[in-house]
């Protein structure tokens, strides 16, 4: 419960990210750390991806 209202709460511009994560986890089961490290690896990625384009 109150992962979902922490998640309702972030900027629409990431629901990808939240989705994601949602798909991928339990978010019964779920802690705030583990949610915010999911949030971490996502935005990694997205960073990584980001600079690979730039390269190019």
């Amino acid at each position: 419960m109150i992962l979902e209202k922490i998640m309702r709460t972030l900027s629409p511009s990431i629901d990808h990210v939240i989705v994601e994560i949602e798909d991928s986890n339990d978010l019964t089961t779920l802690k705030i750390r583990d949610l915010q490290g999911s949030f971490e690896d996502n935005f990694g990625k997205f960073e990584d991806q980001n600079a690979k384009c730039e390269k190019l």
